[in-house]
């Protein structure tokens, strides 16, 4: 503002001086709902399973055997999405935990690759070879991997607490003194 001149002054100069155009605040609210519209239907898109698809080990570890070099326990693998999706491989290695392999139920050859539809599931069985007793896995969890156009993807199976206390309770018994690891 210059100095000496009134707001009175101003206003009778230019009654609008200051104020944004309509087609300028349009412009802007236009902006501001698409940018709303678009956050929300990413969101969407992301929870239905179609970038990540939702898998969830249903129920807790039924079943878990220790053996000479380790362990092996039964999981089940579930598709809570609304798409179909192909299931290349689960499980992973961890801090005192090398998996040696993925078996079907009843020592069969692994079911993997094998394509879920919505709501299906599949059981399969981790052998693991406990290589030190000593050390805990942390946070460790349940991995697949899937396929997708765009290539293969590891993603998270949501599993139960159980998962934690069973490696807890693995690695205690079987490398108690006198157990198979000592």
């Amino acid at each position: 503002m210059v100095p000496g001149v009134s707001d009175e002054v101003w206003a009778q100069l230019d009654p609008h001086a200051g104020r944004l155009r309509w087609r300028t605040v349009v412009l802007n609210w236009v902006t501001i709902a698409g940018a709303v519209l678009l956050v929300i239907a990413g969101a969407l898109v992301w929870r239905t399973g179609i970038v990540v698809p939702r898998l969830a080990w249903p129920g807790e570890v039924r079943q878990w055997e220790e053996n000479p070099v380790g362990a092996r326990v039964w999981v089940t693998v579930a598709n809570e999405g609304p798409f179909s999706v192909t299931v290349l491989d689960v499980g992973r290695s961890a801090a005192g935990f090398e998996l040696l392999g993925v078996e079907g139920p009843d020592r069969a050859p692994s079911p993997f690759p094998m394509t879920l539809r919505p709501g299906e599931a599949v059981d399969a069985v981790l052998v693991y070879r406990i290589t030190d007793c000593d050390e805990q896995a942390g946070v460790w969890p349940l991995t697949a991997l899937v396929d997708r156009p765009w290539g293969p993807m590891t993603v998270e199976v949501a599993a139960p607490e159980y998962w934690q206390r069973w490696r807890d309770e693995v690695v205690s018994t079987w490398c108690r003194p006198g157990g198979p690891g000592r």
